[in-house]
């Protein structure tokens, strides 16, 4: 009889600790009270940014513009890959592709969207925003 009780006491123990393991593993599971980060990979790309470029700008001339290409295709040297992926905390990811295409190393065009800001952007716009309007209040008081 002592037997067949360490042994369902043990069977308990495994159990549990398994229900731990699974529990941790799933992505529907949050703990609560614990922060995620935001995360910004890649390039941020503005419309202002792509207003500038004008065909027949040589590479250096794009770059200085845009900065930097996230990917520059080993096969194809006429075109530079810019990606964004931004998350914020538990948020799905929201992700951004523009595509620069040269021909004879001079920028002929763009492919891709620049599409919603994204939300930090939507942030620093309103942070933007509020400091403006504070500056102007201080200017009026003065």
């Amino acid at each position: 009889m002592q037997k067949r009780v360490r042994g369902s006491t043990l069977l308990r123990y495994i159990q549990i600790a398994m229900f731990c393991i699974l529990a941790t593993g799933c992505s529907a599971f949050r703990f609560p009270g614990v922060f995620k980060i935001d995360i910004a990979q890649g390039n941020i790309v503005s419309q202002e940014a792509l207003d500038q470029l004008k065909p027949g700008m040589s590479r250096r001339q794009v770059l200085f513009v845009m900065g930097s290409p996230m990917l520059t295709d080993t096969f194809n040297n006429n075109r530079w890959d810019y990606y964004l992926s931004y998350q914020n905390g538990a948020e799905a990811p929201e992700k951004r592709h523009i595509t620069l295409y040269f021909d004879n190393y001079k920028y002929t065009h763009y492919t891709g969207d620049i599409g919603e800001p994204l939300s930090f952007e939507k942030l620093n716009n309103l942070n933007n925003k509020g400091k403006e309007k504070e500056k102007k209040g201080k200017e009026a008081a003065q």
